[in-house]
């Protein structure tokens, strides 16, 4: 029996929302006789599960990755024989704070090193390729598709939108882009903000770096009004749903001066709003 060492890549867009993908294998034996390492064959899962990503630029991340991988391992560099698997990750990607990431090593010991990869590669990764990806979580981005389809049942008012930056005016380095901007005497700033994470202490750190974020920025001094968008979970996850109706409390509190909030159920009346204001 030999020893072994493998690696589940996963593909996780949004650490706080804590949503992930398998998407590979890489195995190697422990005295280097083996190496492999496979990728998915289809990335349609990818978007499927996070309408927001590119499955192509996706792909060439992670095809990038498991070619130097084996760019190390016909060269045999001791790195991939000598030691972990992770450290060699980590020289390739020394900042594994982006979308790639990679589980905890598997270990173990096996006669037949190809068998043993088929199974771990089918449990951890193909086995889940064909079901349905239920989200458990939103991004700012799809709670914000809900006002944008609100503006476009009202004709082409999204060729009006613009980005804005807000900066800091005691803090010169702080500044925020808000991307959907239209100018009526003032600017009127719309900011999507997902609350409908996984996690109750994510919701609630979220609200409030957001909170800080509008002291900080004092829209009403840049001739700014700031709106918050805000998406809620679903009322069947209860203790996510409880913690993002304090968090929404929190907000109207405490940034009320500055910022008006308003939830998803309320686009149309954001939209006809802007409709107005662009009549006018």
């Amino acid at each position: 029996m030999t020893p072994f060492e493998a690696i589940v890549f996963r593909y996780m867009p949004d650490e706080g929302a804590g949503e992930l993908l398998n998407v590979g294998l890489a195995m190697r034996a422990c005295d280097g006789t083996f190496f492999k390492v496979e990728l998915i064959d289809s990335w349609t899962r990818v978007t499927d599960a996070f309408p927001s990503a590119h499955a192509r630029t996706v792909r060439q991340v992670f095809v990038r990755l498991r070619d130097a991988l084996n760019t190390s391992a016909r060269n045999g560099q001791a790195a991939l024989i000598a030691t972990r698997l992770e450290e060699e990750l980590l020289r390739l990607v020394p900042s594994p704070d982006g979308s790639v990431k990679w589980s905890p090593a598997i270990e173990g010991a096996t006669a037949d090193m190809t068998q043993t990869f088929r199974r771990l590669m089918f449990r951890y990764v193909e086995q889940h390729e064909k079901e349905r990806i239920v989200r458990p979580s939103r991004s700012d981005e799809e709670v914000e598709e809900g006002f944008i389809h609100a503006l476009e049942r009202r004709g082409n008012l999204q060729v009006h939108l613009q980005p804005r930056t807000l900066k800091g005016l005691k803090r010169k380095h702080f500044e925020v882009e808000i991307a959907h901007c239209w100018l009526n005497g003032k600017w009127n700033c719309v900011q999507p903000l997902s609350l409908d994470l996984l996690q109750p202490r994510d919701i609630q750190n979220k609200a409030a770096t957001w909170i800080g974020n509008v002291r900080v920025l004092s829209p009403s001094e840049q001739e700014s009004k700031l709106v918050l968008f805000v998406g809620l979970p679903p009322e069947s996850r209860r203790e996510a749903r409880e913690a993002a109706n304090d968090a929404l409390a929190a907000l109207k509190d405490e940034v009320s001066d500055e910022a008006e909030v308003i939830e998803e159920d309320q686009a149309d009346v954001l939209a006809e709003r802007m409709a107005t204001d662009l009549r006018h």
